[in-house]
């Protein structure tokens, strides 16, 4: 015989914020094992070569004042060269962007130079090293996950009592993929 209790609650999780030098070398390393140095040598070459914006800032933010529209425009741009963007890219832009978002635009926390996001995209799709490569679609994913909802899920808990002995089993079911979808992650 055995004692069963089912809990279930809903987990909601912010967006994610842009990215900071920091935030960045940290989630390459814990992605793909890159080395602080190696991530910082291929931001700088990905600067050098007018993929993304400045990237040894410490800010995680944009001014409202000058980069609301250029979001606009930068979110069109990955819709159109980047296909497995393009569904969450048009969901962002279609809930419009919205200066008042404190998470992405907020003047006080800007200094010298705002969050590391995508430059301007011209034309298809860029030659790149695998390595640039992935860091490029981290922050192309980061950009375009800012401006979506939060997602949520559900979280299912079983706990099962045999004997003295307890058991537990956890289920996560996707409600709203929000921001999650930048990842693939629709369940």
């Amino acid at each position: 015989p055995a004692t069963v209790v089912s809990r279930q609650k809903i987990e909601v999780k912010q967006p994610p914020l842009l990215f900071k030098l920091n935030d960045l070398l940290s989630e390459a390393n814990s992605l793909f094992g890159f080395t602080a140095d190696r991530t910082q040598s291929i931001a700088q070459s990905l600067y050098d070569k007018k993929l993304i914006t400045y990237p040894r800032t410490e800010s995680q933010h944009l001014r409202p004042e000058d980069d609301v529209e250029m979001v606009g425009e930068r979110l069109q741009q990955i819709a159109a060269v980047f296909p497995e963007l393009t569904g969450p890219a048009t969901a962002a832009l279609a809930r419009g962007i919205d200066p008042a978002n404190k998470r992405v635009f907020d003047s006080t926390k800007v200094s010298d130079h705002f969050a590391i996001i995508p430059a301007e995209i011209a034309g298809n799709r860029p030659t790149l090293t695998e390595g640039e490569r992935k860091i490029y679609d981290l922050i192309l994913k980061r950009f375009v996950a800012a401006f979506l909802p939060p997602s949520q899920t559900t979280v299912h808990t079983l706990v099962f009592d045999v004997a003295g002995e307890t058991f537990e089993a956890v289920a996560r079911t996707i409600r709203v993929p929000g921001w999650q979808a930048v990842d693939g992650k629709t369940r």
